[in-house]
């Protein structure tokens, strides 16, 4: 059994106060499921296992409530962040921080718990004020970066844009101070944007203070846009490393099972239905008859009818399929599938899929992503949706249509057509079809 830390070990603050604006059509990302668990749950799982004790999550009033409702069965305490930004967030928590270590982590970062081992064993240096931790890479990233000299951080630069990176150096957000009341110094000291100020706090501290960098070369996740849950969805499948199949569920003599699957209670696996690791299947879900499931994530009580296949796909919970085509898609709960409906994944050049996000078109670095449903979407028969299309939650999309574009949530989206009747004047009778059959020799 890991002995626990006690040497003044931090107040871990998990930031999850984000709007999740970038990530629609899906919904509160820290509570999208993976391995039957939400993401917040996995997250403060990691950080009690490494030997934290103190942990309090700052949240937005959607995700504070439902961790409410749901009596907080995380074991971390809540609080309700006020403002908007990072720095909101810390000072939402102040009475938390007293004198003593903090570390501040991101909620949608995923890394391995031998970066907070090695966090708290750089902590023990004297004359250190602080740790930030750098992720060293080859292409351009959106975000943070730090610029070390002796491995001393000199400076945080945020987005400096494509071309003008200071150093190959991606700052994560697992931030460690020595003193978290210095922290709350720092940022009220710091004007500028509200939602900027964490980060000129940090430049601030790193100028007057001893800051070194963790260089962390480990598996690194994060939930930004929706499309990032099927990378998030690749690691946590990834940990799945043999075939674990629950007691009750019902496998047929005839289904497949090849490669790392767990399948959860309640399961049923009809004849014929093939499923390809690593694979994920919830409890009470029933796979139909020649189903194929290859590297994909399915939620609880879905029903996967005769025919469909799915490939790494992320389903939610109670989705319903009837001989359909799922390829790279993220579906949320409840969505439904008419039968013959098609999700395609690939542009017909082969080139990268790009997605509108706030009125911006982005490359999603994926040269195959099918569609991304929120929540109550339904999809009638022998309609298809093209690559990377996104669909609001409680839409409908109409039997037949090509849908190309994005539909809003809440919306319905039919084709019109035009119907010709007239007398029938060519009736094929019985006796015509039987010498037809003759002819062709059947």
């Amino acid at each position: 059994m890991k002995e626990k830390i006690i040497n003044n070990w931090p107040l871990v603050l998990i930031l999850a106060g984000g709007c999740s604006e970038r990530f629609w059509p899906l919904e509160e990302k820290n509570l999208l499921p993976f391995l039957g668990k939400s993401l917040l749950f996995h997250q403060v799982e990691k950080i009690k296992k490494a030997g934290f004790d103190k942990i309090v999550i700052v949240c937005n009033f959607s995700l504070f409530s439902k961790l409410k409702k749901s009596k907080n069965k995380l074991g971390a305490e809540l609080v309700l962040q006020k403002g908007k930004g990072q720095a909101a967030a810390i000072f939402s928590a102040k009475e938390f921080i007293k004198k003593g270590a903090v570390l501040v982590v991101n909620a949608n970062d995923l890394f391995e718990e031998k970066l907070l081992q090695e966090i708290e064993r750089k902590s023990r240096e004297d004359n250190l004020d602080g740790l930030l931790v750098g992720y060293q890479i080859k292409n351009y990233f959106p975000g943070g970066y730090l610029v070390v000299k002796d491995e001393f951080v000199k400076e945080v630069v945020e987005k400096p844009g494509e071309g003008k990176e200071p150093s190959d150096l991606v700052r994560l957000v697992v931030d460690y101070f020595k003193d978290g009341e210095d922290l709350l110094a720092f940022i009220q000291k710091c004007g500028g944007p509200f939602d900027k100020i964490y980060e000129s706090a940090l430049t601030a501290l790193v100028n007057k203070k001893r800051f070194k960098v963790v260089r962390y070369d480990g598996f690194w996740g994060y939930l930004k846009y929706p499309w990032d849950t099927l990378f998030v969805m690749d690691l946590f499948l990834k940990t799945i490393n043999d075939v674990k199949i629950a007691k009750t569920a019902q496998i047929a003599k005839s289904a497949t099972i090849s490669g790392n699957v767990l399948i959860e209670e309640g399961v049923k696996v009809l004849e014929g239905a093939k499923i390809v690791g690593p694979s994920f299947i919830g409890g009470e879900t029933v796979v139909g008859n020649n189903v194929l499931i290859r590297e994909s994530m399915i939620g609880k009580n879905c029903v996967v009818g005769f025919g469909t296949e799915i490939a790494r796909s992320y389903i939610g919970g109670s989705c319903w399929f009837h001989t359909n085509y799922v390829g790279d898609s993220i579906l949320a709960d409840n969505v439904s599938m008419g039968a013959g409906a098609v999700l395609a994944n690939l542009r017909l050049d082969g080139m990268e899929i790009k997605s509108v996000v706030k009125g911006e078109k982005l490359g999603t670095g994926r040269t195959k992503l099918g569609t991304i449903a929120g929540n109550n979407v339904r999809i009638g028969v022998n309609a298809s949706v093209m690559p990377g299309v996104k669909i609001g939650k409680n839409s409908y999309v109409g039997s037949e249509v090509v849908l190309s574009s994005d539909l809003p949530e809440g919306k319905c989206c039919f084709l019109k057509q035009e119907y010709v009747i007239k007398n029938n004047i060519a009736v094929f009778s019985k006796e015509e079809r039987k010498n037809f059959k003759e002819k062709l020799k059947y």
